[in-house]
This record gives structure tokens, sequence and C-alpha cells, in this order.
């Protein structure tokens, strides 16, 4: 007869089940840790984006600082020289400052602008740069022809005249203070803050848009490994009911039929092989029992054929005495 396989096919299901769901819940924990490292990686770019913003924004304020002072120290050149270190340095003539933020590249020889955009910043935010770039010309011409003007010690032309009266120490002090030059630094500063704005607002959106996608990865994980757990008590259930709870109440009929007890029967009604072994059993100690039962029979009605023999035998040598005792009398009595 053959043996239909359920319980097997059972578990092989459900082992393959669960093998399924804990390799999709690895793959979707590898997805977070990736993800995790996505918005990581993000969150170091935008630092750096904006430790290299806020170091064009200082440096331009600081170039305007050492202007100003080179003019009012009547050309003091170590203002002069820091000036036209941080412009060679900026534009990548010279390496960079070994003093600024490690994240930022110190010590490389690279501009600002491409440093921008090696840590991803936009066309669109690059030429915001590069608007208050081609603003800023005109602003350093201004410095140039009063540090010059100092430098010589004498009126330089330039994009600004002399006013009647004015030596070339007024001069220039006048033309990096008065209201032109500080509306040129409005002028530049404006695209830059703009610039600012635009970075943030776009970093942002895409931290976020990653956040949203870890949160909701990490939820399907969780998800998923709930359901592996439920999956696994659940193939645990199907274990004990199946196979152990089976296998215990066997055990103890079969401890009952060692006794000598065969009134005992196992009450499995599984349609699995666990089922069929049970039924088997049944039937097995059910043969038996109607065996002996026989046997018993068997015995009894031999019993009492035996006891119906003997009886008859007892009779038989009564008669047989009886007889013997006849002839005897009739012997004696033909000898008198």
């Amino acid at each position: 007869m053959k043996i239909k396989e359920s319980l097997k096919l059972q578990f092989l299901v459900a082992g393959s089940f669960n093998i399924l769901l804990i390799l999709l819940a690895m793959a979707l924990f590898i997805g977070v840790k990736w993800q995790s490292k996505d918005i990581v990686k993000l969150l170091n770019e935008k630092e750096c984006l904006f430790l290299v913003s806020n170091e064009l924004k200082q440096s331009s304020e600081d170039l305007t600082r050492l202007c100003r002072l080179f003019v009012a120290t009547g050309g003091d050149k170590e203002y002069l020289e820091e000036y036209n270190k941080i412009v060679a340095w900026r534009s990548g003539q010279i390496p960079r400052p070994e003093t600024v933020d490690e994240k930022i590249s110190p010590g490389r020889r690279i501009s600002q602008i491409k440093l921008l955009k090696e840590f991803g910043c936009t066309d669109e935010e690059l030429e915001l740069l590069k608007e208050s770039s081609k603003l800023s010309e005109k602003l350093v011409l201004i410095e140039r022809q009063a540090m010059e003007s100092m430098q010589q010690k004498a009126y330089v032309e330039g994009p600004c005249k002399i006013l009647p009266n004015e030596n070339y120490s007024q001069f220039a002090t006048r033309i990096v203070n008065d209201r032109n030059y500080n509306s040129e630094i409005k002028k530049i500063m404006k695209p830059i803050n703009k610039f600012f704005t635009v970075l943030e607002s776009r970093t942002s959106s895409v931290i976020e848009k990653n956040e949203s996608k870890l949160i909701r990865k990490e939820a399907a994980a969780i998800a998923f490994m709930d359901i592996v757990i439920l999956s696994f008590i659940t193939i645990v259930i199907l274990f004990y009911r199946t196979i152990l709870s089976p296998i215990f109440k066997t055990s103890k009929v079969l401890v009952t039929l060692g006794d000598g007890n065969l009134t005992e029967k196992l009450n499995i009604k599984s349609k699995n092989e666990i089922g069929l072994m049970s039924g088997n059993l049944n039937t097995m100690v059910s043969n038996i029992r109607d065996l002996i039962f026989v046997i018993q029979k068997s015995t009894e009605s031999l019993s009492a054929i035996g006891e119906q023999l003997s009886g008859n035998m007892t009779e038989t040598a009564s008669s047989i005495n009886e007889i013997s005792s006849n002839i005897e009398g009739v012997k004696q009595q033909a000898f008198k």
C-alpha cells in the first residue's frame, strides 16, 4: 500500500516558506543598512557643502576686512599678503590652508567651486555662485585700485574717481567704505544667500526622502520578522500537534498494552502518517484481542470435551467393573 506522505509535505512547505521569509527579511535588513549608509553619506555631503559654502562666505568677508585694514594702516604689507593668499587658495592656485576643517581637504590644491561640485553641488546652485563671482569683479577692481593707490602712494586709475582736494589715502579709504562699495557687497551677497537657501532646501529634501525610504524599509523588515516569528511559532505548534502529541499518546497506550490491557485504543484521527500508524496499531491490537478471545473459547470448548470424556471413561470403567463382578459371581455359582 502506498503511503501518502502528507506530513513530510506539510513540513517541507512550511520550512520552505519560513526560509523564504527569512531571506526576504535579511534582504530588507541589508537594504536598511545600505539606506542608512546613504543617509550618513548625504549628511556628510551636506555638512561638507555647508562648510565650504560658509568658508566661501567667510573668505569673502575676510577679503573685504583685509582690504580695509591695508588701507587703514597706510599700506601694511602683512594684510596685502594675506589678501593675495586668500585669493590664490580660493582659486586653487596654491594648496588650501591646513587650518580648514579636515573634511574639506586641507592642503589640497583645488578651487572652492570645484570642491563644491565634488561634494554634489548642482548646476543651479553653482550658477548662483557664478553670478556672485561675476558681481564681485567690480568690487575686486575697487579694492585693487584702493590697495595699489596705497602702495604707490598716489592715485591710481580705476573704476572710481578721486575727488577734488582729496589725497590718495583719503581716496582709498573712501572707496572701500562708501555707500557704493557697501551696495556692491549687498549685490554680491544676495545670490550667495539665495545659494544657501536653495542648498538647504535641496539637501534637506533629499535626506527627508531617503529617511522616508529608510522608515518604510525598516517597517517592512520588522513586519517580515514578525511574520517569520509567527511562522516559526506555527511550525512549532504544528510539530507538537502532529508529531509530539501523538507520540506521547502512543507511548501511554503502548505502556498499557505492555501490561496486558488490550482494551485501550489510540484516539488519533489525523489523516497523515501518524494517523495511519495509529489506525494500523488499533487494528493490530483488535486482531490480537480477537485472536485471544478465539483461543479462550477454543480452550473452554476443549476443556468441556475433556471433562465429558473423563466422565464417559469413569462410567465405562464402572460398567466394566460391574460386568467383571457379574462374571465372577456366575463363575462361582458354576463351580459349586
